[in-house]
């Protein structure tokens, strides 16, 4: 083989492996917690700070609203949605929505 190829055959396979790494990073950063998962945890902070239960209702409902809509992008879903399962607070969970618009 001449020294050209090997280059070229080099810097291909590198360019390659580095696209499919950066796409496999841009899946993980993206990647949202469910809304099921969201709303267990709205439910627990519910619990922690009321002291009161929600319902099977209250529950479905929170699906309903905190699924993806077709009009938000992936990212600024995900974004939202780590947001909810990261606060502490209901005030904080509260600002989510506002927050995934920055």
């Amino acid at each position: 083989m001449k020294l050209g190829s090997v280059f070229a055959f080099a810097v291909g396979s590198l360019f390659g492996v580095t696209a499919i790494a950066g796409f496999g990073f841009w899946l993980l950063a993206v990647r949202a917690p469910s809304a099921e998962l969201q709303c267990d945890h709205l439910i627990e902070l519910v619990r922690k700070e009321t002291g009161n239960d929600a319902d099977a209702q209250f529950r479905e409902a929170c699906i309903a609203k905190v699924e993806k809509t077709d009009a938000e992008s992936v990212v600024r879903y995900a974004d939202r949605s780590k947001c909810v399962i990261a606060a502490r607070s209901l005030e904080r969970a509260a600002k989510c929505d506002g927050d995934a618009a920055n």
